[in-house]
């Protein structure tokens, strides 16, 4: 098995391929071609053959037994079908004429093939310009916190490049043999006959680009679908480094989570629990237990910050909560939002770090902004 030409419709590369692995002892014996084009071989004593692609007339995975006879009365023998699109031929005879001696009557017989490609560029465009109208709209679909939620988001950076690039490949790919096959056809009906070889190497190797970015996307998929649904928090010395806190209620009360996302060089989240102790069980005389929830992250670009803080306060806004901003001459902002039933929200950003917190019965967080700026200032 080897690789073939990406493009069964660089009809010069794939024959002069062929015939080049005819020379080296192998010969063609079947031939697929899907995303990327794979062909079989037989080994054998090499000697010089010549193989010739012509587009099937009609939907016929075989040429009937009429079209053999004549072909083999010829010099030529059938060899496969490549990719539902092409007959090959072979032809061990060097004196045997060519199958197709007019230029235009070859071209004609690439009719029905050229308009099938056509369709299939009409489509690939429009489904090309529908999900680019998707991703233009995704933001206004998805709220205005849409960035908070993409940095909140345990997608590896791998799935979506994998995913990028193979489609971009393949849509390129796409209207690239169509302008090979294009230009091929123009030459036939002007009446100049093709070469019948042509180079081939960069059109295998765009077929390997093409078969490891489809192995990437599919391993990118189960490496996503094998992460866990869940994470558990820990408590903060299971950790070797350090993690940026400020403890409301008791220091070994707190636990946390490294998360992972491509837009953060660094992001925790962290959470205080009064269930946790027995003497907050034991002591509380409140409805609710003290709660709190802290959600650091430090944006690989530092640009990044003051976006991800419109987004999280936009949020808020739109839940129809009072945002009001602070005085923090050591941070380059901060806001604190009230969202009515008991809950602060205090939000900072120093440099391309930005910390969202969220309490309850923790006291007043104005309070705290001092110890928030220090931790902020010591991981800057």
């Amino acid at each position: 098995m080897r690789i073939a030409p990406i493009s069964i419709y660089d009809v010069p590369a794939q024959q002069a391929w062929l015939e080049d692995m005819a020379a080296r002892g192998r010969f063609l014996s079947a031939y697929w071609s899907g995303i990327f084009a794979l062909a079989w071989f037989t080994k054998g004593e090499p000697k010089a053959i010549r193989y010739r692609l012509e587009p099937m007339a009609v939907k016929a995975e075989y040429p009937d037994a009429a079209q053999r006879e004549v072909y083999r009365s010829l010099g030529w023998e059938y060899v496969t079908t490549a990719g539902k699109t092409m007959y090959v031929w072979r032809c061990d005879d060097p004196a045997a004429p060519e199958l197709h001696t007019e230029p235009e009557t070859e071209a004609r017989a690439y009719d029905r093939l050229r308009r099938a490609l056509r369709r299939v560029n009409i489509l690939a465009l429009l489904v090309s310009l529908a999900l680019l109208v998707l991703l233009a709209a995704l933001p206004l679909l998805s709220g205005p916190d849409y960035f908070r939620q993409q940095v909140e988001s345990w997608r590896p950076a791998a799935i979506t490049a994998a995913v990028g690039f193979a489609f971009f490949f393949l849509l390129w790919q796409t209207f690239r043999q169509a302008w090979a096959l294009r230009r091929f056809l123009r030459t036939l009906r002007a009446g100049v006959p093709v070469e019948h070889r042509g180079p081939y190497r960069f059109s295998r190797a765009l077929s390997c680009v093409m078969a490891v970015s489809y192995i990437c996307f599919l391993a990118a998929q189960i490496a996503d679908i094998a992460q866990p649904n869940s994470w558990t928090p820990q408590p903060l010395d299971s950790f070797a480094e350090p993690v940026p806190c400020v403890a409301l209620l008791e220091p070994e009360d707190m636990r946390a989570i490294r998360w992972k996302n491509w837009l953060t060089a660094e992001q925790w989240w962290t959470f205080e629990d009064g269930r946790y102790s027995q003497e907050v069980l034991e002591a509380a005389e409140m409805e609710e237990y003290p709660f709190s929830e802290g959600r650091y992250y430090r944006l690989r670009l530092p640009w990044h910050a003051p976006r991800l803080v419109d987004s999280i306060l936009a949020g808020y806004r739109d839940q129809g909560w009072a945002v009001t901003m602070l005085e923090a001459p050591d941070l380059d902002g901060c806001w604190l939002t009230d969202t009515g039933d008991g809950w602060q929200l205090l939000t900072l950003r120093l440099g391309p770090q930005v910390w969202d917190i969220s309490a309850r019965n923790c006291g007043d967080l104005r309070d705290r902004v001092a110890e928030y700026a220090a931790v902020l200032a010591e991981f800057q």
